[in-house]
């Protein structure tokens, strides 16, 4: 693993793991700065996400329904406008 690579971890669970507050462990996670990160939505999961068959090219097409949508999506693609299908 390269030694830029950013890993999010679960800060509570191992503040609960090391609880003593004089605890190196607790004293470094304390003062590093949190994420505010979101869950993504893939297009793959969006209620926006259609595929089509085209026929004449036995191809998969691939977009976004809403108005404005992208044009061509992958499934891996996603976008800020995206919700979760249920």
């Amino acid at each position: 693993m390269a030694s830029d690579t950013v890993r999010p971890i679960d800060a509570n669970a191992l503040l609960r793991e090391y609880p003593v507050s004089n605890n190196p462990v607790h004293i470094a996670v304390k003062c590093v700065p949190t994420l505010d990160a979101v869950p993504v939505v893939q297009c793959r999961e969006c209620k926006h996400y259609r595929e089509y068959e085209r026929c004449s090219m036995s191809a998969v097409y691939r977009h976004c329904a809403l108005h404005k949508g992208l044009a061509m999506v992958t499934p891996d693609s996603f976008c800020s406008y995206s919700e979760r299908r249920e």
